[in-house]
């Protein structure tokens, strides 16, 4: 139901004779005249060219930038004992031909979905954590992706704390900057 003035003018004074006398019929308007059918002459497309080369590059899960073009470190969020969650990051060609990757960890307790492959467009690789095998407290280690022309650093923080087990936790914890708490496990009630 259009709820504008023009709509209401429309239903109430003319009796409807007007009703959507303003539409468009056909798409692609170049003029003042209708098109006499739907055209998309009017959107200008542009083509990429690809170059026929091999160009790797890295983005990490909750950032815009692309390495290894980027003059920051790359950092996977962080993991937490209390969350569990795997992060992820991707390897993708800008180029036109495919390439073979490895990837390598630093630290025994980082654990890849893949460790190798071939690029043709894109690929997305999952980091885990082996809890078993982290020391208590903050643990640092780095990823590395090793392609044709270029190599990779991703650092990855695993937060083990000391006083706290998952089993003896009692309330809720924060991750990535949210603390995610059920409506029936409040705690007090104020008017």
């Amino acid at each position: 139901k259009d709820t504008s003035l023009m709509g209401y003018f429309n239903r109430e004074f003319l009796g409807g004779k007007w009703i959507h006398f303003q539409d468009q019929p056909h798409l692609g308007y170049m003029s003042w005249r209708d098109p006499p059918v739907n055209s998309l002459r009017a959107i200008k497309l542009n083509h990429l060219i690809i170059p026929d080369t091999v160009i790797m590059s890295v983005s990490v899960e909750e950032s815009e930038s692309v390495w290894p073009t980027e003059t920051r470190a790359a950092t996977l969020p962080q993991f937490n004992i209390f969350s569990q969650r795997k992060h992820y990051f991707e390897i993708f060609n800008q180029g036109g031909d495919p390439f073979d990757y490895t990837i390598t960890t630093d630290q025994p307790w980082i654990i890849l979905s893949q460790t190798s492959g071939t690029i043709e467009k894109e690929e997305r690789i999952y980091a885990n954590i082996d809890w078993s095998k982290v020391t208590k407290g903050l643990s640092t280690g780095n990823i590395t992706i090793n392609g044709p022309d270029s190599q990779v650093s991703i650092k990855v923080e695993a937060f083990n704390p000391k006083e706290i087990s998952k089993e003896t936790l009692r309330g809720f914890v924060e991750t990535n900057g949210y603390v995610s708490i059920e409506a029936e496990h409040y705690s007090k009630k104020h008017k």
